[in-house]
């Protein structure tokens, strides 16, 4: 059987990214989007929104300064993220000069190591 994708309404527990710069990654997802860090190793850091062990691990494991993913390459496409204050978020983007591009009320904006997210208010 070909595989043609995960169903429209799949959701993931959590995710694991391959980063390149651990400090730049615990600036975004704990000071600019609000995760808590669960745990934290010199080569890891594994981010959480309420009590879960980890919604979001990142690591270094294959390198530091990984070059970001060309489009033509095989990888995570995105992530899609849900906030309650969208714009609140937005503002705080704008204040700290961080480029991101706005798609049917939804922000798209990319991670200090290229992962592109897509940000969603919680309905």
């Amino acid at each position: 059987m070909d595989w043609s994708g995960v169903p429209k309404d799949t959701k993931v527990g959590h995710i694991h990214l391959q980063i390149g710069d651990i400090e730049a990654t615990r600036n975004f997802y704990q000071t600019m989007l609000g995760f808590t860090i669960m745990t934290e190793i010199p080569s890891a850091l594994f981010f959480a929104a309420g009590d879960y062990h980890h919604h979001i691990g990142a690591n270094i494991w294959a390198g530091r300064d990984l070059p970001k993913l060309a489009d033509d390459e095989t990888g995570l496409a995105y992530f899609t993220i849900k906030t309650a204050d969208i714009e609140k978020l937005q503002a705080y983007l704008i204040q700290q000069g961080i480029a991101f591009q706005e798609k049917d009320d939804d922000i798209l904006v990319e991670d200090p190591n290229g992962i592109k997210l897509r940000i969603t208010e919680h309905r």
